[in-house]
């Protein structure tokens, strides 16, 4: 195996992925390190990448076992699918040795998710007066009054906001754009942190096109998000850690909640399939379940026989 040339097509894979495929900077460097993981492994048991058997495959998932993860597992084996099915394409092998592979069945975990209150008092924490704290108070607004990922959020240029029209045009995953609905509070507060944007710029980058900017007058990253949003969970009192997907968990869950069509949320969350939206619907199931186990009569036929033979 020349290592020059194999690490050459893994390059020429992560572009394409970048480039073509619309993948996300983060996804691309993820399936980077799981390529060359793989690709170690190989050269310390000897093995040729590019003349795979089964067994080959099978000592490689017995030495990840115990040591990754069932996502990371089942990310590992995407980008090694994909990376080979590149290879095949490109006539470097005849067939992609993982075609076949797939990854281990993935707990349904329900989405984690804020209570109107909660996230209605977590918003408000930050204190509007200066350019920082109406940065914030946008920041968040737009979190949980447009469902975006945080990716996504940190991703806004100043002219992706459309007042007039208002919504925020969004580049979400693969590339692929939406328009997102802007509700009048998340308007309000952009409004106010756009009169405040300038005091945040710095000399040599007064052309900054970022939405939102750091100290330095830069582009915000979505570490720093996560940051400011632990900070302003915890003066609201929430006893757990809320991420910035908590936010647009939150978001979808009170729009079904709401009676908002499920296609409707789908669109807005900018979910290519109807069944990761769907996750939803067993939040709001369970939560109709208590409704009804606690206001039906016929539901509560048991409990009140037992009153009844007190």
């Amino acid at each position: 195996m020349d290592t020059n040339k194999i690490h050459e097509l893994v390059d020429a894979y992560i572009t394409r992925l970048l480039k073509v495929r619309g993948a996300s900077v983060h996804t691309g460097r993820a399936y980077q390190g799981d390529i060359l993981n793989f690709l170690d492994f190989c050269k310390a048991h000897e093995k040729d990448p590019l003349d795979l058997d089964s067994r080959t495959i099978r000592e490689y998932f017995a030495y990840l076992k115990g040591r990754t993860a069932a996502s990371t597992l089942s990310r590992r084996i995407a980008a090694l699918r994909g990376f080979y099915g590149y290879l095949k394409q490109e006539a470097v092998i005849r067939d992609n040795p993982w075609a076949s592979i797939r990854g281990p069945k993935q707990p349904k975990n329900l989405p984690e998710f804020l209570t109107v209150p909660e996230a209605s008092n977590l918003v408000e924490k930050p204190d509007q007066k200066t350019p920082m704290g109406a940065r914030d108070r946008a920041i968040l607004e737009v979190l949980y009054g447009c469902g975006l990922r945080v990716s996504e959020l940190v991703g806004l240029n100043v002219d992706a906001v459309d007042f007039k029209r208002a919504v925020v045009h969004v580049k979400g995953k693969g590339a692929k754009y939406r328009d997102v609905p802007l509700g009048e509070l998340a308007a309000g507060a952009l409004e106010r942190y756009l009169e405040a944007r300038p005091k945040l710029l710095k000399p040599g980058h007064l052309d900054e096109p970022a939405l939102f900017l750091n100290r330095f007058g830069r582009r915000l990253s979505a570490r720093s998000v996560r940051r400011l949003l632990d900070k302003y969970a915890f003066m609201a009192g929430v006893n757990r850690h809320v991420h910035p997907h908590v936010l647009r968990h939150s978001y979808a869950t009170h729009m079904l909640q709401g009676g908002a069509d499920l296609r409707a949320i789908q669109e807005l969350l900018g979910h290519s399939r109807i069944s990761t939206t769907q996750k939803y619907t067993h939040l709001t199931l369970s939560g109709m379940r208590r409704v009804y186990a606690s206001t039906h009569p016929r539901a509560k036929r048991h409990e009140t026989k037992e009153e009844d033979e007190k």
